[in-house]
């Protein structure tokens, strides 16, 4: 989704978030209607396998943690606040479903 945004503002994290020096990927799946507004948005709160292309070539799988609640609420925020581009089928506008990936 991020490569569709018009707007995607980045998220305010806690000082106390800062802190504590907390960092990672926060992956947000938000709901895109027809006109580009997040009608939904929810941090997943569980680790996650991501995939990714050596500079050899070579796949390699590795498993995120969850990020911390702090991190998540901040990521949820800024996501309700991102716009999109509207989702085209046919030349009709459609509602969407995407995971806005903030770091």
């Amino acid at each position: 989704m991020n490569g569709k945004a018009t707007a995607l503002p980045k998220p305010e994290y806690p000082e106390a978030a800062k802190a504590a020096g907390m960092q990672g990927a926060v992956y947000v799946d938000v709901i895109v209607d027809e006109a580009g507004t997040v009608v939904s948005a929810a941090a997943s709160a569980a680790p996650r396998k991501v995939t990714r292309l050596t500079i050899e070539g070579e796949t390699v799988t590795t498993e995120e943690p969850a990020p911390d609640v702090m991190l998540r609420e901040a990521a949820e925020r800024a996501a309700w606040n991102a716009r999109f581009t509207p989702t085209m089928l046919n030349g009709v506008p459609v509602r969407v479903n995407g995971t806005i990936v903030y770091n």
